[in-house]
């Protein structure tokens, strides 16, 4: 592209956040998302390039031969709603609190749909929690494996 003397280049520090803020908004309006996910008898709706984005899990679904890449529905079993929701909501704001009572939860769903970015934090979230009376109930949960042997 040729550059004229008279170009402006102009950002908007604020547009990421914004649009960010604007997507949130979008998934109360079910008419304006593009999948429902079901987990737990929940009703989640959402967007599909949005999951894309931030799991592994839901970039392979839509973008494969899968009959979820086109469905209006898509049921997740055996998935913690609550935990879910953080989950979605974290896609949508970049923002999450990880505590005592939701970290194991969080653990879990983030790893069984490929959230790298929560399963990292949860890992260092529990590495700082650990002491000598919680190291080995810790270690020998099944959600913790990517944490390093006490």
């Amino acid at each position: 592209m040729v550059r004229n003397v008279d170009d402006f280049d102009f950002c908007l520090p604020s547009h990421a956040q914004g649009v960010l803020e604007g997507l949130q908004q979008l998934r109360t309006n079910p008419k304006l998302a593009d999948v429902t996910l079901v987990a737990g008898g929940r009703e989640f709706f959402c967007h599909r390039g949005i999951l894309a984005l931030c799991s592994h899990y839901f970039y392979a679904m839509f973008s494969g031969d899968f009959a979820e890449s086109i469905a209006a529905r898509v049921e997740l079993k055996e998935v913690d709603p609550g935990a879910l929701e953080m989950l979605l909501d974290f896609a949508y704001t970049g923002k999450v609190t990880i505590n005592q009572g939701n970290v194991e939860g969080l653990m879990r769903t983030s790893s069984q749909l490929h959230f790298p970015a929560i399963q990292k934090v949860c890992s260092r979230y529990l590495r700082q929690q650990m002491d000598a009376t919680n190291c080995l109930g810790i270690c020998d949960a099944p959600c913790f494996l990517h944490l390093p042997p006490c």
